[in-house]
């Protein structure tokens, strides 16, 4: 189904009513995006975290093949989540147009 807001030609419109459509459509941009920073920070930081927990257990075991395994794991849990969400974060920025 076609929203209403697109169905009303411009020319019909007022130019007050057609200033609110764009001032709503503006506020939900932002809120959109405002939202997906707000998930960016709050996923690198659980990655970042959960990296961390990863190399200090690594450095505090005694068995070298699951130390090995810990610190691997928690660079690659720590960094690479860290580098997929900032990714996702500019492609959907993006396609939010700004």
């Amino acid at each position: 189904m076609i929203p209403a807001t697109t169905r009303t030609p411009f020319l019909r419109q007022s130019p007050a009513e057609r200033a609110a459509e764009l001032l709503a459509n503006e506020r939900e941009t932002e809120r959109m995006a405002r939202r997906l920073l707000i998930q960016t920070l709050l996923g690198c930081a659980i990655c970042s975290a959960l990296g961390i927990l990863l190399v200090s257990w690594a450095v505090h075991t005694t068995d070298a093949g699951w130390a090995e395994i810990a610190f691997w794991g928690g660079l690659l849990v720590g960094d690479g989540g860290m580098m997929f969400l900032l990714l996702r974060h500019y492609r959907r920025q993006e396609q939010l147009g700004e």
